[in-house]
């Protein structure tokens, strides 16, 4: 698997994700990075995992990451950076070459399912995720890491439900 890195300082998300065309198997997780507290409305929404929906308004949310199995784009506020195969975007520019073949592995996720969510009890709220089986959910993860087997960078490939 040959991939790319991709940096941006001027980052239009939108645009970028236009470019990239989304499959229907992709996800987005997105937060809310607000300056001050949040109401009780906010909290509920300050964080979301979802399905990728191109109707999203990409301003309301000051970071995130959209990713599927071929690539992931990630951003806070206006930096962004993209990996996975080989593109060319818009404001974006070529990063420091990746060393190597990544890594693939996967991470749990939190929370245990209780019906359509997952409930934690160190998280004040019921999260959700977009996945239709498994009692627990996992995350795929692409790492790549240098001679010394430290990580260099990471995306996520995908997410799977597990019992």
């Amino acid at each position: 698997m040959s991939e790319i890195l991709l940096t941006s300082n001027d980052a239009d998300v939108g645009a970028a994700l236009g470019e990239l065309g989304p499959p229907t198997s992709a996800v987005m997780f997105l937060e809310r990075v607000p300056p001050d507290w949040l109401d009780s409305g906010e909290v509920a929404d300050g964080i979301r995992m979802a399905a990728y929906d191109s109707t999203t308004d990409w301003q309301c949310w000051e970071r995130g990451r959209v990713f599927c199995d071929e690539w992931e784009l990630r951003w806070e506020g206006q930096s962004a950076v993209y990996t996975g195969a080989p593109v060319t975007l818009t404001r974006f520019v070529q990063g420091p070459d990746l060393p190597g073949a990544p890594r693939l592995g996967s991470y749990y996720l939190w929370g245990v399912r209780d019906g359509n969510r997952f409930l934690e009890l160190q998280i004040p709220r019921a999260l959700t995720y977009p996945v239709t089986s498994g009692r627990r959910v996992k995350v795929r993860v692409a790492e790549w890491r240098d001679e010394d087997g430290e990580l260099v960078t990471s995306r996520f490939m995908g997410l799977e439900g597990v019992d």
